[in-house]
């Protein structure tokens, strides 16, 4: 089997809900299926982005390194 992963962020305006978010799912999964991708799944990552922090002008400035950490929703399809 192959496989292919989409992001998906739902951006809806104020006063917009959950349909609004649903709709743009169905969107994607309607445009990334047909010709032999079929849907599977949706999945959350976590993505932890590393920040090595500047060392600033004797030590003016300076910025010391960081992590923070992220979660993503991935849609995932399958070619059989």
């Amino acid at each position: 089997m192959e496989y292919k992963v989409v992001p998906f962020i739902a951006k809806i305006d104020k006063g917009q809900g959950a349909e609004d978010a649903a709709n743009q799912l169905q969107e994607l999964i309607n445009k990334n299926s047909g010709k032999d991708w079929e849907y599977v799944r949706m999945e959350t990552i976590d993505i932890v982005v590393h920040d090595p922090g500047t060392k600033g002008c004797f030590g003016l400035g300076m910025v010391p390194p960081s992590d923070s950490s992220m979660k993503y929703d991935m849609v995932v399809f399958q070619k059989k």
